[in-house]
């Protein structure tokens, strides 16, 4: 159990991201991150199917590879004249062993 807290090493955790603007027509949805070793990572996501103006990614192998801070935020086009840049936000991922 995780006690609501996301571990070094989890995978599956759903990630939802709020944009304020209507996703139907974007044609890339990322969010970029950096990992608390300060590698940086682009995740690939989707509309979530539950809010067409949030981006909905679910955690792979190595996504949360090292514990720490993870800095994050949406990025988001809609063909090449128009790409929005969201704010950033914090994620703690916590030591297995803490």
């Amino acid at each position: 159990m995780t006690n609501g807290k996301i571990y070094e090493g989890d995978v599956g955790v759903k990630f939802i991201v709020t944009t304020g603007i209507d996703l139907t027509d974007a044609t890339k949805l990322q969010i970029m991150v950096t990992k608390g070793d300060l590698t940086a990572a682009t995740w690939t996501g989707a509309i979530c199917s539950t809010d067409p103006q949030a981006i909905e990614y679910t955690s792979v192998d190595n996504d949360l590879n090292v514990s720490g801070k993870y800095k994050m935020y949406a990025y988001v086009e809609k063909g090449s004249a128009s790409k929005h840049s969201g704010t950033v936000f914090v994620v703690q991922v916590y030591d297995v062993f803490k």
